[in-house]
């Protein structure tokens, strides 16, 4: 699951999706959103929604959490990334090879399992 409504995010999520071999359903506010009774992999949070995902409190349990940047990250980025309890806090352009990684095993099912 992505929330974003930064069309650069979007699309660069969607192509890594798309490597790893899956699909990522996206939000583009966060009043779509309906408390979920399963248990999300992995949620990304786009920087432009991640303050406002962490001021309400997403109503959603994912294993993971990635907050994801259209540029380099800034300091409100990495304040909301650690409100959210983040796991990581990547920059599209640089990261790729995470995010596919992340989606790969989400798809797998084997997020955080050891």
């Amino acid at each position: 699951m992505l929330l974003t409504a930064d069309d650069m995010v979007h699309e660069a999520v969607r192509r890594c999706a798309a490597r790893a071999g899956t699909s990522v359903t996206v939000y583009r506010d966060l009043d779509c959103l309906q408390p979920n009774d399963t248990e999300i992999e992995v949620l990304l949070v786009g920087a432009d929604l991640a303050g406002a995902a962490a001021e309400v409190r997403l109503p959603l349990a994912a294993r993971q959490v990635i907050v994801v940047s259209a540029d380099a990250p800034d300091c409100p980025a990495f304040r909301a990334a650690a409100a959210l309890r983040a796991t990581y806090l990547t920059c599209r352009r640089t990261d790729r090879a995470l995010l596919i990684d992340q989606m790969a095993a989400a798809a797998a099912g084997t997020v955080n399992q050891r």
